[in-house]
């Protein structure tokens, strides 16, 4: 699973000729949604053109409603893209998208720190969906008149992992420096 989405990640930094993928995204949904075309079933398991299209210079890749829109079922569908769903639910979709927060916080450093400050402070990063009830998958709610916790959070959990992997490769480039 951790091997599909190496696999993600070094089709999507190869089409960019880049080691990483700062800079060339505007938003997480973007890099999100082009994960998604790098799990197609049938004979092009991925659409460089469409993989494209999600970058700053592509045309969904101005803000993450319309990256969104154009990784929807319904674009895919209408563009002829047929996602593999096992593959991609099974594992891809949580690392593309740690791999999309970590993106994000290797280029906005005030998200960084939130992000370790919630992991230094103990903090339960929750993402709230108002409307999405007990099988939310990226974030939840509180039941009604109550304070219990419903849906997975997925989202939270993997902001506070990133969190921790700053933390470590902070603590790896202090010990890099100390040593030298």
């Amino acid at each position: 699973m951790l091997q599909d989405a190496i696999g993600v990640t070094k089709a999507l930094c190869e089409r960019f000729g880049t080691e990483n993928l700062e800079g060339l995204y505007s938003t997480v949904e973007a890099i999100y949604q082009a994960g998604k075309y790098t799990c197609l079933k049938g004979p092009k398991p991925y659409c460089r053109s469409a993989i494209d299209q999600f970058t700053l210079a592509g045309k969904w890749g101005a803000d993450g409603l319309s990256a969104k829109r154009a990784g929807c079922a319904k674009a895919r569908k209408q563009s002829g893209a047929v996602l593999d769903q096992n593959k991609w639910r099974s594992s891809v979709s949580l690392n593309v998208m740690k791999l999309a927060i970590y993106a994000r916080a290797a280029s906005d450093e005030k998200y960084a720190l939130n992000l370790t400050k919630a992991v230094k402070e103990k903090f339960v990063w929750l993402h709230l969906e108002p409307r999405s009830g007990k099988g939310a998958y990226w974030g939840g709610s509180f039941r009604k008149g109550g304070s219990e916790w419903q849906g997975k959070n997925m989202l939270g959990q993997l902001m506070l992992e990133v969190g921790q992997l700053l933390i470590a490769d902070s603590a790896d480039a202090a010990d890099n420096v100390a040593s030298h």
